[in-house]
């Protein structure tokens, strides 16, 4: 029982050390990014991207998708924004929606589009609710289903406007 007890214990510090330098290192790559010093920031953001912070995972991927600091590469920047999306960060999802929906990066796949929309949608995202309620008016990577194309319209007019719509 006490190693169990102590592999936990050990696992929960390594878990919570490696977030927080993780997130460290996000914030310092957030700063050089905002001074366009990219031979700076990059190669902190993908020490922090590897250690698993989402918001490093798509901001990399941004990186490689516009060739910020780095040689434009699609494949590359669809694979950190995966890695973010699997975290449910929801940049990531958007990105992984508009990748299949557009085929950008990946072949294009209307279900797998969708699924990210709904993730992205059920974590508050206007965007992606406005995506999901087409998607089941057309019936474009799902079935067609005006009650469920309803309740998402009702969803995102409940929700309050951003700042800079006001």
């Amino acid at each position: 029982m006490n190693k169990k007890l102590t592999f936990l214990f050990l696992t929960l510090i390594c878990f919570t050390t490696f977030g927080q330098n993780a997130e460290k290192l996000n914030k310092e790559s957030l700063v050089f990014i905002k001074n366009k010093e990219f031979n700076k920031a990059i190669p902190i953001l993908k020490k922090a991207a590897e250690l698993g912070n989402p918001e490093s995972q798509y901001n990399l991927g941004y990186c490689y998708q516009a060739g910020i600091g780095v040689k434009q590469d699609f494949k590359t920047a669809i694979e950190w924004y995966s890695k973010s999306a699997e975290q449910g960060w929801n940049d990531g999802l958007y990105q992984m929606m508009m990748a299949y929906g557009s085929g950008n990066g990946v072949k294009q796949d209307f279900n797998k589009a969708f699924s990210y929309a709904l993730k992205c949608a059920k974590n508050g995202d206007g965007t992606c609710m406005f995506n999901v309620i087409n998607c089941y008016k057309d019936g474009m990577g799902t079935d067609k289903n005006i009650d469920k194309m309803l309740e998402w319209a009702i969803r995102l007019g409940q929700i309050e406007n951003p700042e800079n719509l006001q």
